[in-house]
């Protein structure tokens, strides 16, 4: 099925042509999917008008090539599809004579890994990867300090990291196949190849992308697209479009065409789409949510959330069983506890405690001067986080209370008085601080931002105003200042989302802000927006989500609060192992964990924190196979024989939710949780959270090939079972006895 998006790219008016261009596409081996990328290139190249197509496809690998033998001059251009055998000599000769003739060359995406022994073939593409390939099949194409440079040191030919939207910058303009696009679009979720080789002759660069290191990249502005001369003959090269999703950008579509033309006659006739590079998300919820939350959210499934502010000064909340006690919302807290009849009795309990610890004139605002954070080491939070196995990090850059963790110039101004950290406090950006310090470990840094703010005056006075001239500034400021991966917006309740002018913003966000192509959004907008409009779903404190593909996350504390509670004791906190298995349980039903930590107020993690962060890294560094990236298996979790236990998912806020009873042994007549499932293409995953002794047995499970136990080498023994695959578990090393859960591999 052709991508919709071809409706806008070819609704040009294209000059008529004399006669068609003929093109070929020559597919039949690849190490992607030749069989659903070829019919939409066709399909892109007939749509022009201006291109007659046909398809030569080989016989399968390892079968009789003898016989593929395609009249290559006939054609002006040849698209290449295709990595796998050799083509036979005449066939290889035929091609050669083609493009030495003046004959035109598409190279698409994995197209540059074939040939690796073929020297003219390797001139050809210019650059190629894989396949064998090293240092020695020449150098790599870099854009350094504004130019093209090559450079040739050790190392691999050919790879990427996961899929992911990223921004196409084009280096340059006058090319026929360039003129009149953009300065950058931003590509849709692909592979970007890094360090390829060749020996990058009479090489044209066109285009690079960011090969970003927090995605296993090279820190290198890596080529994408570029022609290469050869003989008489002109060469296309693009290294996007790895499957049909990716050919769906536009983006692809616009130069693979133009491309497509130039190598055939040397130039270009193709209009540029009028909606090429222009807004593409418009400020209704109708067109926002269709846009894609970018994968790497669903495959990072692990995320520290931060409550830090001055509420970390008093860090205190009534600590009543069975309650939730937020202790950053002390402000509020003591406010209504002073002055509600009705208050809670955690409200009630803050403004007793105030009362009796500072007095009933110490106002909340005298906690800033003494949120100095003067033990703060952001390297060392960073250090934290990475060895938790966490891949992305989201900061409060400002709560409820209105205080900001970076100089904000609204803050100061709509309050009257200092209240962000460079101006008061701190007296440092301790957001930009530790971004930075996050950013050094190779995770993703985002933000928490909330759109009210309790007690700000202009808030209070003026709703619209506030919206207008603090809310909508600070929020750009923020976003075009620290380029967050993601937002964790919030204090969303007392408006709908139209007041809040939320689709206006973040049309903004994803049109023109600086990470339009990475940032990922939750759905609190306004208070018509959870779990229907924004990015993924947000749950607090509750079971997750269950039964629906859309991205999700549970969120919630190490005890009943996010900022730091004084109050609470061990007995409040989760256990490293209850943890674990709350993050294998939420992963199980394709959702991701966001656990808070709360920092006190002198900077420091307290230590049971850090602990427990600690203990989830120790699991996943041995277990993460089957945490990151993976999807719900068709079943989430096995149960033993009995009653199963009800649930109650799909709930915004605070349910009952403790795993650890549900994996426990079994009272008589009831069930619980043998394993939990996740997969990763072919791979099944049987998470056990009990060691069940020398056997087990995976239910509805056949076609296994392999099987091993993560943190051993040894292959298990294996045999089919009534109704599954009965694995026959070793001795436990020493080393995994004290884990919180073992892994089965089961190969398929």
């Amino acid at each position: 099925m052709i991508p919709r998006v071809l409706c806008l790219l070819f609704a040009v008016t294209m000059a008529a042509a004399p006669a068609p261009i003929r093109a070929l596409i020559v597919d039949g081996q690849n190490n992607h999917s030749w069989q659903t990328t070829t019919p939409p290139l066709k399909k892109m190249l007939e749509a022009t008008g201006l291109f007659a197509v046909d398809v030569a496809t080989t016989a399968p690998k390892g079968g009789d090539m003898s016989a593929f033998r395609p009249d290559f001059k006939a054609y002006k251009v040849v698209v290449l599809n295709y990595t796998g055998d050799d083509w036979p000599e005449a066939t290889r000769g035929a091609f050669l004579a083609h493009v030495r003739g003046g004959g035109g060359v598409v190279v698409y995406h994995a197209a540059d890994n074939a040939f690796p022994k073929w020297p003219e073939f390797n001139e050809i593409i210019g650059v190629g990867g894989w396949g064998g390939r090293d240092q020695s099949a020449g150098p790599m194409i870099r854009w350094r300090d504004g130019k093209m440079v090559l450079e040739d040191k050790p190392g691999r030919a050919g790879h990427h990291g996961k899929r992911l939207p990223f921004e196409v910058v084009m280096r340059d303009r006058n090319h026929p196949i360039t003129r009149g696009l953009p300065e950058s679009w931003m590509h849709v979720a692909d592979e970007l190849y890094d360090s390829m080789r060749g020996p990058a002759r009479n090489v044209t660069l066109l285009a690079t992308a960011w090969s970003d290191p927090a995605n296993a990249g090279t820190g290198e502005h890596e080529p994408m697209l570029f022609t290469v001369s050869y003989g008489q003959g002109r060469i296309f090269h693009t290294m996007l479009g790895h499957d049909p999703e990716a050919l769906a950008g536009a983006g692809f579509q616009v130069t693979f065409t133009r491309g497509a033309e130039w190598a055939a006659t040397g130039k270009v006739t193709q209009k540029v789409p009028a909606g090429f590079g222009a807004q593409t998300y418009q400020p209704a919820w109708d067109s926002i949510d269709q846009r894609p939350t970018p994968a790497w959210f669903t495959d990072a499934k692990f995320g520290i959330f931060i409550h830090w502010g001055v509420y970390s000064v008093p860090a205190y909340a009534p600590v009543i069983p069975g309650k939730l006690a937020y202790a950053e919302w002390y402000w509020n807290a003591m406010t209504r506890g002073q002055s509600d009849p009705k208050a809670n009795p955690i409200q009630a309990g803050t403004w007793a405690f105030h009362r009796k610890q500072y007095g009933a004139n110490f106002p909340y605002q005298d906690f800033a001067p003494q949120f100095r954070a003067e033990l703060f080491d952001p390297d060392h939070w960073a250090d934290v986080f990475a060895r938790s196995g966490a891949k992305y990090v989201a900061l409060t850059s400002k709560h409820h209370e209105g205080f900001a963790l970076w100089p904000s110039k609204e803050a100061s101004a709509t309050w009257g008085r200092p209240w962000n950290a460079v101006e008061i406090g701190p007296k440092r950006d301790v957001l930009g601080d530790l971004s930075d310090a996050v950013r050094r470990k190779g995770l993703r840094m985002g933000f928490y931002y909330s759109l009210y703010e309790w007690y700000n005056p202009l808030w209070l006075s003026d709703k619209p105003r506030y919206i207008r001239e603090h809310m909508t500034p600070q929020f750009k400021d923020l976003v075009t200042r620290y380029q967050p991966s993601i937002i964790f917006s919030d204090g969303e309740w007392d408006l709908p989302s139209a007041e809040w002018r939320s689709p206006e913003l973040l049309a903004w966000l994803f049109n023109e802000s600086p990470v339009k192509g990475e940032v990922v959004i939750n759905d609190r907008w306004g208070k018509d927006s959870r779990h229907k409009h924004g990015g993924y779903w947000t749950t607090e404190y509750t079971p997750g989500m269950s039964g629906m593909e859309h991205p999700w996350e549970e969120s919630r504390g190490m005890g009943f609060s996010y900022g730091y509670n004084r109050a609470e004791r061990l007995e409040h906190y989760h256990t490293g192992r209850e943890l674990v298995l709350m993050l294998v349980d939420l992963v199980s039903r394709g959702g991701n964990l966001l656990l808070d930590i709360g920092p006190d107020g002198d900077g420091t993690i307290p230590v049971i924190m850090e602990e427990r962060l600690i203990q989830i890294g120790d699991f996943l560094r041995v277990n993460g196979d089957a945490i990151y990236g993976t999807k719900p298996w068709k079943a989430t979790r096995q149960l033993s024989a009995g009653e199963a236990p009800k649930i109650e998912y799909n709930r915004e806020f605070e349910t009952a939710y403790d795993v650890t009873k549900l994996a426990a042994k079994p009272a008589p007549g009831k069930a619980a949780i043998e394993a939990f499932f996740t997969s990763k293409g072919s791979d099944l995953f049987a998470i056990l959270p009990r060691w069940p002794g020398r056997d087990f047995l995976v239910k509805d499970v056949t076609g296994v090939k392999s099987a091993t136990l993560l943190g051993s080498k040894a292959p298990l023994k294996f045999k089919a079972a009534k109704g599954g695959v009965s694995i026959e578990l070793p001795d436990l090393p020493e080393e995994l006895m004290q884990q919180p859960a073992w892994v089965l591999k089961l190969s398929q």
